[in-house]
């Protein structure tokens, strides 16, 4: 298969075989996209106005508002990429690499984000880059291009981690849900990164804040055991006798241990580092981060450690534009959204195995499985022409 393969199929052997009309089997995926991204987007702006503590004013002005903004947005992204597949099939007679895949989705990804809200853009490209970038590597190492490292994500999670930390401690961490969940693992009040040590400070270490600093790894843990547990016992609240087995399961332990080590190694690294040192400042806290990365080895997951890369390599690039250093690129969140989202989902047709298996059942999902007959009917017939 090259870039310039042609498969003269119809689109109802390869894209939507349940029907013969595009535009209805374009109408019924943004149905299904529609009917359930609007549960989805309904409940989470619903628990975000109940954590947020919004007014009433807020729920009946706006709350429906951004919901079928929200949800416009995605449906409009699946279904004119169906439209768009269709569309091109008929213009250019054929289906092409370039056109059953990436250059559809290039448009409907580039119509679907600038109906979305501005302030959710940025969130969006970031997740969609993720998706993209995880699948491109995917597809290097399947052709022999790359090779994978082992333990390769709990090596870039010791460095976001490391990073991450030494922007906390400088507050320069741009990003307040972060600032929140380190303030409250850590349970402590922010610090001045930038003091020096002396007896005082060491006498802060060491009794003022000794309470939080024991029961911060203890709360971390409770917060992560449960998280894996409690659907578990939701589930069995009618099968009662399952209970004792979930609540001793390991898999439920490994989520508390990675979040409790995370929180104790940290804190001890950086107390020693202060204590061998005899000084206070980042490069402890620099330090303490990257070695408290290794908690990953209790929680393995690639995805949690390209988020995070990602996430603190923004950061990074935000500060970088605030301090004059780089320069700000107008609409970045909507091209990096369009060209990563295009990627994915040109990957999802094509390579539906290197990406992402929760994306790839996320698709299915909210499609209704009709994203199936693509995925598996486009590398064949490409397969069969080349």
């Amino acid at each position: 298969m090259t870039a310039f393969s042609k498969v003269n199929a119809k689109c109802t052997e390869a894209l939507h075989p349940w029907t013969t009309s595009c535009s209805f089997a374009t109408l019924e995926i943004f149905y299904h996209v529609f009917r359930t991204s609007f549960k989805i987007y309904g409940t989470l702006y619903l628990v975000t106005t109940l954590l947020r503590r919004k007014g009433w004013e807020y729920v009946k002005k706006e709350l429906l508002y951004e919901v079928l903004r929200s949800t416009t947005f995605l449906s409009l992204n699946g279904g004119l990429f169906a439209a768009f597949l269709c569309l091109t099939r008929k213009l250019v007679g054929a289906f092409t690499v370039f056109t059953g895949g990436l250059f559809p989705a290039l448009l409907s990804s580039y119509l679907g984000i600038i109906v979305e809200r501005p302030e959710r853009r940025g969130l969006l490209a970031l997740y969609m880059f993720n998706n993209a970038l995880e699948a491109i590597f995917n597809a290097l190492v399947s052709r022999n291009i790359l090779m994978t490292l082992s333990y390769g994500e709990v090596y870039m999670f010791c460095t976001a981690t490391g990073l991450l930390m030494y922007l906390y401690r400088t507050n320069k961490l741009n990003n307040g849900l972060l600032n929140r969940i380190i303030k409250f693992l850590l349970g402590e009040e922010k610090l001045n990164a930038n003091s020096t040590s002396s007896q005082n400070e060491f006498s802060v270490i060491g009794h003022t804040d000794i309470y939080k600093r024991l029961f911060s790894p203890i709360k971390a843990f409770s917060i992560g055991y449960l998280i894996e547990a409690v659907p578990g016992i939701f589930k069995s609240l009618f099968q009662p006798m399952k209970i004792p087995q979930i609540l001793v399961h390991k898999n439920n332990f490994k989520l508390g241990l990675f979040l409790g080590s995370f929180v104790s190694i940290f804190q001890f690294v950086e107390c020693l580092s202060a204590i061998l040192r005899k000084r206070k400042d980042s490069f402890n806290s620099l330090v303490a981060g990257a070695v408290s990365g290794l908690s990953m080895l209790f929680y393995r997951s690639s995805t949690i450690s390209l988020y995070l890369f990602t996430k603190v390599a923004e950061i990074l690039f935000k500060n970088a534009q605030y301090q004059g250093v780089l320069p700000f690129i107008p609409y970045a969140d909507i091209i990096i959204y369009t060209l990563s989202t295009a990627i994915t989902f040109h990957m999802c047709v094509f390579e539906s195995h290197n990406v992402r298996p929760s994306y790839m059942n996320f698709l299915k999902h909210i499609t209704s499985n009709r994203i199936v007959p693509a995925s598996i009917n486009f590398p064949k017939l490409f397969l069969d022409g080349s």
